[in-house]
């Protein structure tokens, strides 16, 4: 979806008659290109998919057929852009008849007539490219301002235009979010404001609206790829939440959550039945070499610390017990409290965020975690503290 923030639309459409079956058609015109063929294609989050082609002869061309249902689509030209090509995009229905005008020259100049719904898809993205295209270049003159002098007034009223022109937009999506009728609308809509929270937590008025949205989807369009799109998007907006909740009850000073370890033979253990200990949850693995090198450091914090009430809890990532037996042995891990996160089925490693090991939690005799990744001199200065 990431070519959509850099889309040109130059469609035009007009008013949409029914016509016999569910055929659409499209009837176009492309000037100044030399390209003898056009593409619509079908697109959504998983897949692009050619639906027909055209041959275009003195600049004419029409495409039509059966369509599912609404869409979201693309008309695609081989171009003498650095690109290759060129993508005008459409909202398209069964029965739907559109008259297209497209320049490969001047791509961004169009104008569509059509149904409502129509013209609201293609009025939001023509609106979009345009804030782009100006944000872009004001943002140009910013960063050579602030080079000179961050401070200057100029660079600080050109910064405060950017921030306002912003503003506007975002109360102009919020507008349309609130008023479209057009399912593709908020499709494009969505997908896009979606990127900009990559690898960020999505707003939660964001993520309802999202959900509600999905709902209305999979009632309209049942089992189509734009429905499960989304699902899938507010699934992993779900397990992100979870994960990120998750990760806040993993704080220092927080209850550490209760969780089930299995040892060996089967005999399960709970957390919560070493409180009133102090506890060294240390994750690792016999293939861990950094696990096995920090191994030292934790057997001589047990030995000194074991009879002032140190339990050291080692979480094993093996999946071959052979081997994690062996390295226990070669190890002088003396302790007896030694449980398999894989004959559990990981659930420690999930419930305590394991993305690499070693990992430890230092917890205090009332179950709160005391600190986080301890290795070396740290874990025993840490461990001292806690039996004073």
């Amino acid at each position: 979806m990431k070519r959509i923030l850099v889309a040109f639309l130059t469609i035009i459409l007009t008013n949409c008659n029914a016509i016999g079956g569910d055929e659409y058609v499209i009837k176009g015109k492309l000037n100044n290109s030399s390209a003898n063929s056009i593409y619509l294609e079908r697109i959504s989050h998983t897949e692009i998919k050619m639906v027909d082609s055209s041959a275009i002869k003195n600049g004419i061309f029409t495409l039509k057929g059966p369509i599912e249902g609404l869409g979201f689509y693309r008309l695609r030209i081989k171009s003498n852009t650095p690109q290759g090509e060129l993508f005008w995009f459409l909202s398209l229905d069964k029965n739907e008849q559109v008259q297209a005008t497209i320049d490969e020259k001047t791509p961004l100049n169009h104008s569509i007539l059509s149904n409502e719904k129509q013209k609201e898809f293609q009025d939001l993205v023509r609106n979009f490219n345009a804030q782009q295209s100006e944000v872009m270049q004001m943002y140009q003159q910013y960063n050579a301002l602030t080079q000179k002098d961050p401070n200057s007034k100029e660079a600080q009223d050109l910064g405060s235009q950017i921030n306002s022109k912003n503003e506007n937009f975002n109360r102009y999506i919020t507008g349309i979010i609130q008023t479209s009728k057009n399912l593709m609308t908020k499709y494009y809509l969505y997908s896009v404001m979606l990127q900009q929270f990559q690898n960020q937590p999505v707003p939660e008025q964001l993520t309802q609206d999202i959900r509600v949205y999905t709902t209305v989807l999979t009632k309209e369009l049942p089992n189509s790829l734009y429905a499960k799109d989304f699902q899938t998007i507010i699934n992993n907006l779900d397990m992100q939440k979870k994960m990120a909740e998750a990760k806040s009850k993993l704080d220092v000073g927080s209850l550490a959550p209760d969780i089930e370890l299995v040892k060996e033979d089967g005999t399960k253990t709970k957390l919560s039945s070493f409180k009133g200990k102090i506890v060294l949850m240390d994750f690792w693995a016999s293939w861990c070499r950094p696990c096995r090198m920090e191994n030292p450091n934790v057997v001589a914090a047990y030995k000194k610390y074991k009879d002032k009430g140190l339990v050291i809890l080692s979480i094993s990532q093996d999946q071959d017990l052979t081997k994690w037996k062996t390295a226990i042995g070669q190890d002088g891990l003396i302790w007896t409290t030694h449980f398999s996160d894989n004959l559990a089925g990981g659930v420690a490693s999930s419930m305590y965020d394991v993305s690499y090991i070693p990992k430890t939690y230092l917890l205090d005799k009332s179950g709160k975690i005391a600190a986080k990744d301890l290795r070396g001199q740290a874990l025993e200065l840490e461990i001292e503290k806690l039996t004073k």
